[in-house]
């Protein structure tokens, strides 16, 4: 067997977030949590602005990749 090498998953937001960092632990894959202050005016934040324009949480970043579901993972 070969061993696969995994980026680290960024994880924006906590609250709906948490359901996706449970997974995470789960499954043993590195991730890093990002918190995303919602009360403020997030669309000054512009990395998290970058990864969702909506600026809707949980979002999440696989490599290079970004995901993100308005209703929640």
């Amino acid at each position: 067997m070969g061993t696969e090498k995994h980026e680290v998953i960024t994880v924006y937001g906590e609250g709906r977030g948490f359901r996706v960092v449970w997974l995470l632990e789960e499954m043993g894959l590195s991730y890093r949590l990002r918190s995303v202050d919602l009360l403020a005016d997030v669309t000054k934040d512009t990395e998290f602005m970058a990864v969702n324009p909506a600026g809707y949480i949980p979002a999440l970043v696989d490599g290079e990749v970004p995901e993100t579901y308005p209703s929640g993972m």
